[in-house]
């Protein structure tokens, strides 16, 4: 049985606020980084992983966004980061897009070899 304000098999919007709010402009900002960073001087796994692990706890925690590895887990010298983060306005997605970027590279454990940065407004 379906639950009050939905039909069996369809899917409803019940807030309004997620399809744009009262101006009718988006009311959620999605911002996605995507990193390939070079690991100098790496000679195992093990010295990667400590490498890839304190770049995004530390982002993790500084920013309070999702961090993860999303590729080439086997490469010694080489890793791609994703970071997510959510929010209401694009400005602010925008600059702490900005900041995170500036952070990784802050950090001085691995290089920036190149940048995707995508902001989706739903």
């Amino acid at each position: 049985a379906a639950r009050p304000g939905k039909v069996a098999g369809k899917k409803t919007c019940l807030n309004p606020c997620w399809v744009g709010n009262s101006e009718g402009l988006p009311s959620m900002v999605v911002g996605i980084i995507k990193l390939e960073l070079r690991i100098p001087g790496c000679s195992s796994l093990k010295a990667k992983r400590s490498v890839v692990k304190k770049v995004i706890e530390r982002t993790r925690s500084r920013f309070n966004v999702s961090v993860s590895e999303v590729d080439k887990q086997d490469v010694l010298s080489r890793a791609v980061i994703g970071c997510v983060m959510a929010g209401s306005d694009q400005r602010y997605v925008n600059g702490a897009i900005d900041k995170i970027l500036d952070f990784i590279e802050g950090i001085g454990v691995a290089d920036i070899l190149s940048e995707t940065v995508e902001i989706i407004n739903l």
